[in-house]
């Protein structure tokens, strides 16, 4: 088992390193905030974050960096690969409980 936790740890440290290190701070919040998402769309994410340019974040990090994937079935929807959402998400929860939960809370909101 402990192999295993020492397996993520080496995924995660890579992601860490060779995907997020370097990114700007605007890019890295947005991925860090939006990580509870399992779909990523501007209005959703624009309501959550309260901010207006999600949709031009969105289209920058598809295009450019390649760390959010647009959908098949939706072109206005994103996703970001589970396994570095998994690794933004532990950071975020562990870094900053307390603005999780406000997201969280806005997005239930918008979901209604």
């Amino acid at each position: 088992m402990a192999a295993v936790a020492e397996s993520f740890e080496t995924v995660d440290d890579y992601l860490r390193e060779e995907w997020l290190r370097g990114l700007p701070s605007d890019e890295f919040e947005f991925l860090v905030h939006t990580s509870g998402l399992h779909q990523l769309t501007a209005p959703l994410c624009d309501a959550v974050l309260g901010r207006d340019d999600s949709g031009a974040i969105l289209e920058h990090l598809a295009t450019t960096r390649r760390l959010v994937l647009p959908l098949e079935d939706c072109a206005a929807a994103f996703r970001v690969h589970p396994i570095l959402r998994r690794v933004l998400d532990r950071d975020f929860e562990s870094s900053s409980p307390a603005t999780r939960h406000a997201i969280d809370e806005r997005a239930s909101e918008w979901f209604e």
